[in-house]
C-alpha cells in the first residue's frame, strides 16, 4: 500500500477580532467605529475564526488549483519550471525504455519508475532497477530488497548524471555485496 501524500488546498474563511475604541457605551464605539474613514487605525486586539466557516478558496476545482498554485511556497512560474524538469526526466526515461525494450514504463508512483528488471545468471536471483523522480535517486535491488541507491541533490543533477546516460548493462550491474 502506498503512502498517501499530504495536499495543501488554499481555504478563506471568516474571522474576528476587537479593536479598542474611546467612549462610554458601546453603541457610542460602534458608532465612531462606523464613522472612521480608517477602521484599521484603532488599536487590533487577537481574535479568531468563526467555527464553521472554513471554506476551499473557491467553488470551481480548476480556481481552487490555480489559487494553490499561486500560493504554494513556490510561484506559478516556478512550479511550472519544476513541471518542465519533471517532465524531461520522464521523457528521458520513456526514451530509455522504448530504446532497450521497445515498450514504455509505468509513471503511475513517481518515487518507483521500473526501469530494469533482469535475473543473474549464475544465481536466478532477480534484479530490478527503479527510479525516484520525488526523491531523486536510483535504487537497484536484488530479490526486492534495496541493495544500491544513488541519491542525488535535485532533479537537474539527476537528469545530468543520470537519466541522460541510461545503460541498461550499467544499470543491472550490482556493486560487491561482500
Amino acid at each position: 500500500m502506498s503512502k498517501k501524500k499530504i495536499q495543501r488546498i488554499p481555504v478563506t474563511w471568516q474571522t474576528y477580532g476587537y479593536v479598542e475604541i474611546e467612549a462610554d457605551t458601546v453603541e457610542e464605539a460602534l458608532e465612531k467605529f462606523r464613522a472612521s474613514d480608517d477602521p484599521d487605525s484603532f488599536q487590533r486586539l487577537d481574535g479568531g475564526y468563526v467555527l464553521n466557516s472554513i471554506r476551499p478558496a473557491g467553488d470551481d476545482d480548476e480556481i481552487v488549483k490555480a489559487l494553490w498554485l499561486l500560493r504554494s511556497s513556490k510561484s506559478a512560474l516556478e512550479a511550472e519550471k519544476e513541471n518542465e524538469k519533471l517532465d524531461i526526466a520522464k521523457h528521458l526515461i520513456l526514451s530509455f525504455c522504448r530504446r532497450e525494450y521497445d515498450s514504455a514504463t509505468d509513471f503511475t508512483d513517481l518515487d518507483r519508475i521500473p526501469i530494469a528488471y533482469t535475473t543473474a545468471e549464475d544465481t536466478g536471483e532477480s534484479i530490478e532497477v527503479f527510479v525516484d523522480l520525488v526523491s531523486y535517486r536510483l535504487m537497484q535491488c536484488l530479490n526486492g530488497d534495496i541493495v544500491n541507491e544513488v541519491q542525488y541533490d535535485s532533479i537537474e543533477q539527476m537528469t545530468k548524471e543520470c537519466l541522460e546516460t541510461l545503460d541498461f548493462d550499467d544499470l543491472v550491474s550490482l556493486p560487491d555485496l561482500d
